[in-house]
C-alpha cells in the first residue's frame, strides 16, 4: 500500500513541477506569435509614415511634413490592427501610444495628447510640443548642433554679445580661439551625439511624465516608462531625420497577462534608400 502511495505522490510532484513549465512554454510560444504579428503591423505603419514625412530633400534644403507623417502613421496603424471602422477601438489602442517624436536635422518635436476642458468636461486632444534644438552650453556660448549630412554645421549664440554666428566647425574653430575645442573631431562628435540623445530623451521623458499624471486622474493602472535610449540597438544609428514611436502596455491574449511593448526609431533616408533598392530589384 505504501509503495502505491509513494508512486502516486511521485507523479503528483512531477505534475506539479512540469505543469507550470509547460504553461510558461505555451505562453512564450503564444506571445512570440503575437509579437511577430504586432512587429509587422507597426513596421508597416512606420513605413507609411516615413513615405509622407519628407516633402523635399536635396541634402541642402529639407522640408518636413510632420502632420501628414503622424496622420499617415495612425491611419495605417488602425488599418493594420483592424480598427479602421471602430472609433472606440481606436481610442483604446491609442491610449498605448503616448508619443510620436519627429526627429529633424536640427531640431525635434513631439506629437502627444493633453487634457483640455470643453463645456465642463475634460477631453484629450492632439497637441504638438514646441520645437527643441540640440543645444549645448559651455563657457558663455550656446551651441546648436545638427545631425545627418549637416553634422559639421554649428550655430553658436554668444550669451555675452547676444548674437548668433554659424558655419562649419573647423572654420569657426580657426576663426575664434573660444571654439578651438571643435578642432578635436572625436571630442566634437562625442559632445554632439550626447547632446542630440539627451535632448530627445529629456523632452520625451517630460511628455511621458505628464501622460502618467493624466492616467492617474483618469484612474488608469498602467504607468508608461521611457526605456534607456542608450541601450537600444538603433541608438548607434540615430543620426538622421526620422521618427520615434513608443507603443507600450498593449494587452496580449494570454493566461499570464502579458503586454506588448515596442520602442523604435526609423530613419527617413534609410527608408528611402531601402525603397529605391526594392524598386530597382523589381525592375
Amino acid at each position: 500500500m505504501k509503495l502505491v502511495d509513494y508512486g502516486i505522490l511521485f507523479w503528483v510532484l512531477v505534475a506539479t513541477l512540469l505543469l507550470p513549465l509547460q504553461l510558461a512554454q505555451r505562453e512564450w510560444i503564444v506571445y512570440g506569435q503575437y509579437e511577430r504579428q504586432y512587429h509587422k503591423k507597426m513596421d508597416n505603419a512606420i513605413d507609411d509614415a516615413l513615405f509622407y514625412m519628407v516633402e523635399q530633400d536635396d541634402f541642402k534644403s529639407v522640408k518636413i511634413n510632420r502632420e501628414e507623417c503622424v496622420d499617415s502613421f495612425y491611419h495605417s496603424f488602425y488599418g493594420n490592427f483592424g480598427l479602421m471602422r471602430n472609433p472606440m477601438g481606436q481610442t483604446r489602442i491609442k491610449q498605448h501610444l503616448p508619443l510620436i517624436s519627429i526627429i529633424e536635422l536640427n531640431r525635434m518635436s513631439i506629437a502627444y495628447r493633453k487634457p483640455i476642458q470643453k463645456e465642463g468636461e475634460w477631453q484629450l486632444e492632439e497637441y504638438w510640443s514646441p520645437y527643441y534644438s540640440y543645444q549645448y552650453e559651455e563657457d558663455g556660448y550656446q551651441y546648436e548642433f545638427s545631425i545627418g549630412n549637416l553634422k559639421d554645421w554649428v550655430r553658436i549664440y554668444s550669451l555675452g554679445q547676444k548674437e548668433w554666428i554659424e558655419g562649419l566647425r573647423l572654420d569657426l574653430a580657426n576663426k575664434n580661439k573660444d571654439f578651438s575645442w571643435m578642432r578635436d573631431a572625436e571630442r566634437f562628435e562625442q559632445i554632439r551625439r550626447h547632446t542630440v540623445i539627451e535632448t530627445i530623451k529629456k523632452n520625451m521623458q517630460e511628455v511621458i511624465n505628464r501622460y502618467n499624471l493624466i492616467g492617474i486622474q483618469y484612474g488608469k493602472q498602467y504607468e508608461f516608462y521611457l526605456p534607456e535610449i542608450e541601450t537600444q540597438p538603433w541608438c548607434r544609428t540615430l543620426d538622421d531625420m526620422g521618427i520615434i514611436v513608443l507603443f507600450q502596455g498593449y494587452p496580449v491574449d494570454s493566461l499570464m497577462g502579458d503586454t506588448y511593448d515596442r520602442f523604435l526609431y526609423a530613419g527617413a533616408r534609410t527608408y528611402k534608400q531601402e525603397k529605391e533598392i526594392e524598386i530597382r530589384k523589381e525592375e
